[in-house]
This record gives structure tokens, sequence and C-alpha cells, in this order.
């Protein structure tokens, strides 16, 4: 199945899921015929229509593939056109998070000193605590 996500004003309205068989051009993938689908079958909702993948973060693709547009984004998640690609929303709760340019997610200043589900961040003393 392949993703697309709908923007306004470079912002993430909603992410849908299109069928590979409405992408398929004589075998290969289509971005463009997966909008012109879009666009026929939903010409009531506006903005853009953009595609992206569900296994693509960090720009990285999980599965081994090639990565798409860096994350895979949510609602409210920002679309940077110079960069062409989704970037995690900053968290107002962590002003101290970094945005990472080749990644584009927030990170905190000090690298996760273990197994991330081991530790959370503490904001106000801008340390790792152990849980």
């Amino acid at each position: 199945m392949a993703h697309f996500a709908r923007i306004i004003n470079n912002v993430v309205q909603e992410v849908i899921v299109v069928h590979n068989n409405e992408l398929l051009e004589n075998g290969i993938e289509s971005e463009q015929k997966g909008i012109n689908f879009l666009k026929k079958e939903l010409p009531n909702k506006e903005g853009q229509w953009i595609q992206c993948s569900y296994n693509t973060y960090m720009n990285t693709h999980k599965l081994g593939g090639t990565p798409l547009r860096y994350n895979y984004p949510s609602p409210g998640w920002p679309y940077l056109p110079e960069k062409d690609g989704f970037a995690e929303p900053k968290l107002e709760d962590f002003p101290s998070f970094i945005f990472n340019e080749d990644k584009l997610i927030w990170e905190p200043p000090i690298p996760c000193p273990g197994a991330p589900l081991d530790y959370y961040w503490n904001e106000p003393t801008l340390s790792w605590i152990h849980n």
C-alpha cells in the first residue's frame, strides 16, 4: 500500500492509504499517478498530495529500502519543501532539543546513555534519568 499526505500551507492535514494498483504505470510505481487518482477520487479535498513512506523514519527505511521524505508524517507535522521532507514538530515541553537537519527530527542535547526505554529526559536538569 502507498501512503499520501495532504498538505496545506506546508502542514500535514491527513495521511491516507492508496492501493498500489492505483500507482502502477507499466509495472513501475508512479507518485504522479497516485496524485492524479486522489484528485479524481477526492475532488473536494483542497491542498497538495505528497507521497510518504510508512517505513521511513529519520531518513532510513526500516526494511532496507530507499527512504522517502525523511519521516512518515502525522497530521500537524510540517512539510519542508526545501528538504522535500516531513519534519517532526518540536515539542513545547523540550525547548533544549536540537533540530537534526539530516534526519528532520528533534534530539536532546545529550545522547541517551543506554537503551531509550530505560531512560527519560529531564528538561529542568538537562539530563537523562534512569527508570
